[in-house]
């Protein structure tokens, strides 16, 4: 996954957020690189820690991304 730095990421998450999204962070494990999904949505985290491998890694030095979930209106 294509990770960018972690202030960008956050500004671009609020954006989604005001539009009436709900966000996931997700990052990338420094250990094994398997992509993470927080669990806690609009929310951000300076570490996580890693499903697979239990290593932590810095998201705040490492970047991150993030999933949107966007309800359309019913028709």
């Amino acid at each position: 996954m294509k990770v960018f730095p972690f202030d960008d990421v956050l500004r671009k998450a609020e954006e989604s957020r005001a539009r009436g999204a709900v966000v996931h962070q997700q990052f990338n494990c420094h250990a094994c690189g398997l992509k993470q999904t927080m669990d806690t949505p609009d929310t951000f985290y300076a570490t996580g820690e890693c499903e697979a491998c239990g290593a932590i890694t810095n998201i705040v030095e490492d970047g991150c991304n993030f999933l949107a979930h966007f309800r359309l209106p019913r028709r």
